[in-house]
């Protein structure tokens, strides 16, 4: 941990205090935004999972866009540099849809923290890839000890949101391991990958529109 990180997780943790000029700005404002609804660095996230049902209706309703995305988490995890991560798609919601996880993830002490049906809303669970990539509506990179809550340290984080055709914002995906040695391949593939889920899914939906009105 750089010693400037090392300062402002101490100010975070033992004052509950940010200071803007330490951090990247995104990480910052999201730091202020977790104190402001009262979360506690120290304490551990609360883990909410929505129902089976309420995961299958959510699922549904983006099965329009689901099925591109699907094979675009299937193409990440063959570009990955190496072993070791969890490629995940939520929803405008924060809830995980789907998940593909490499097995020496599955087992590690990170492996079970991104169950299909979780919540991982920055109110919820604090600075994070899927979180603040939603809140923002922007790409977002989340490494380390930039984590609100000091028990997801151990995790790296990419994300990038996707939006549909009208440009409201639908889903997100997200690129986690415990490794560093990802962030700089992965932050370009979540790019990637959100960027064709909206080409290809916007090129069907056009296509549709054109036959139905002819």
């Amino acid at each position: 941990m750089s010693p400037t990180l090392l300062k402002s997780r101490s100010d975070l943790e033992e004052v509950g205090i940010v200071k803007q000029s330490t951090l990247p700005s995104v990480i910052a404002d999201s730091w202020q935004r977790n104190l402001n609804v009262g979360l506690d660095p120290l304490s551990n996230p609360i883990a909410l999972v929505v129902s089976n049902t309420d995961l299958q209706h959510r699922t549904e309703k983006l099965d329009s866009v689901m099925r591109f995305i699907r094979p675009e988490l299937e193409l990440l995890s063959t570009q990955m540099a190496g072993p070791n991560f969890l490629i995940g798609v939520a929803d405008a919601d924060g809830v995980v849809l789907d998940v593909i996880i490499d097995e020496e993830f599955r087992g590690s002490a990170c492996g079970s923290c991104m169950p299909l049906g979780s919540i991982w809303t920055e109110n919820i669970r604090g600075t994070n890839g899927f979180g603040t990539a939603i809140f923002t509506g922007k790409s977002c990179l989340v490494s380390g000890q930039e984590h609100f809550f000091k028990s997801d340290a151990g995790l790296s984080c990419m994300a990038a949101p996707i939006f549909n055709s009208t440009g409201k914002l639908i889903a997100a995906i997200d690129i986690s391991s415990e490794a560093t040695t990802h962030l700089v391949h992965t932050t370009a593939l979540a790019n990637i990958a959100a960027q064709n889920v909206e080409a290809v899914s916007y090129t069907h939906l056009r296509a549709h529109e054109t036959g139905r009105n002819l």
